[in-house]
């Protein structure tokens, strides 16, 4: 069951912080890394060498493949950096393609002035030009500030302190970590393309899934940092499909998942069932398939363990959801979504 972030596989969720090193205090630096990474976020920055910046645009650009959101520090001497200059263009790019998020600090200087620009942005638009910048790349450059300075970030002179805006960043990061559905299935059985047709849906719809999919791999088979991924993403996601097929209790993974997500979900209306061929009769009483499995797990788990996997699949199986009994999933795909929608609507009425 590889991770899937929506349609983007990485594996944890990164931030790029774009910074005019010279200019801004390591201090608020020091705490805003500090403070991302306490949130379970990782933070890619290229400060430590300035000097070697151009050495570093290869692994700079991988970084950015990399990256979920991109913080952008406008400082005074921000648009003195040609390479600043050069990284804020790709960082806009990315964000025109819907590749990247991007959230503007502005340190000390107002939106105004890099939007237009003007005061020390006006002075170093003018020098880039003296020394011969083509007009193409100043144009595109003066296109890349006027789009960022129009962004919804924050401004530090609104703030009370550092410490506030810094708290104020990681909140707003920490809501954007979270996923809207995790999708859980037992990638052995045949779904033929339903999982990935409705995990396609759902994203073209604006819904940010973690889907734990297209691999016959058991538990034990995952390295740690794709366990804690997705032990992570069920923690930070809004909502839960489970998707029960013919052979779903055959994955100890699953029934494990299973158990996490019903004690996320804390006895709220946040999971949404999917009967894929199979009743939900047999899911709920452990008939067929599913007592034989059970059957099989205890003498491997052990009753207390396997009892804990009866009950959740018991109180799943009776959560309201949808019955797909003639295997053909994709017709049903279209109300799936609208089912889906419409608890999203009502997840975020009622946080």
């Amino acid at each position: 069951m590889m991770a899937s972030f929506s349609s983007k596989k990485r594996m944890s969720f990164q931030v790029y912080v774009s910074f005019q090193g010279r200019d801004v205090r390591r201090a608020f630096l020091s705490h805003l890394h500090a403070a991302l990474d306490q949130a379970g976020v990782s933070v890619y920055k290229d400060d430590e060498q300035l000097a070697m910046r151009e050495q570093l645009q290869t692994t700079t650009m991988e970084a950015l493949k990399e990256s979920h959101v991109a913080i952008i520090i406008f400082s005074k001497d921000y648009a003195s950096s040609l390479w600043c200059l050069r990284e804020l263009e790709r960082l806009m790019e990315l964000r025109a393609q819907e590749a990247l998020t991007v959230l503007p600090v502005f340190y000390d200087v107002t939106a105004a002035e890099v939007r237009w620009p003007t005061a020390s942005y006006a002075r170093a638009i003018g020098e880039h030009e003296e020394r011969e910048v083509d007009p193409e790349t100043m144009r595109r450059w003066r296109e890349a500030l006027y789009k960022a300075g129009n962004l919804a970030g924050w401004q530090l002179c609104e703030e009370k302190s550092e410490a506030t805006l810094v708290k104020k960043i990681v909140e707003r990061i920490s809501e954007l970590k979270r996923f809207d559905v995790f999708l859980s299935f037992w990638g052995r059985d045949d779904h033929g393309n339903f999982i990935n047709n409705l995990n396609k849906e759902l994203v073209e719809k604006g819904i940010n899934t973690f889907m734990d999919s297209e691999s016959s791999m058991m538990g034990q088979d995952f390295p740690p940092a794709l366990k804690d991924a997705i032990k992570d993403a069920i923690k930070q996601s809004r909502m839960y499909v489970v998707v029960f097929s013919k052979k779903y209790a055959e994955s100890w993974w699953c029934l494990k998942e299973l158990v996490q997500i019903l004690e996320r979900s804390r006895g709220k209306p946040l999971i949404f069932p999917i009967f894929y061929s199979v009743p939900p009769g047999e899911v709920r009483s452990q008939k067929n398939t599913y007592e034989k499995e059970l059957d099989d797990h205890e003498i491997e788990f052990g009753k207390r363990k396997v009892k804990k996997w009866r009950e959740a699949l018991t109180k799943v199986a009776n959560m309201q959801g949808r019955h797909l009994d003639d295997g053909s999933g994709d017709d049903w795909i279209p109300r799936i979504v609208e089912d889906i929608e419409n608890m999203m609507v009502e997840i975020k009425r009622k946080p």
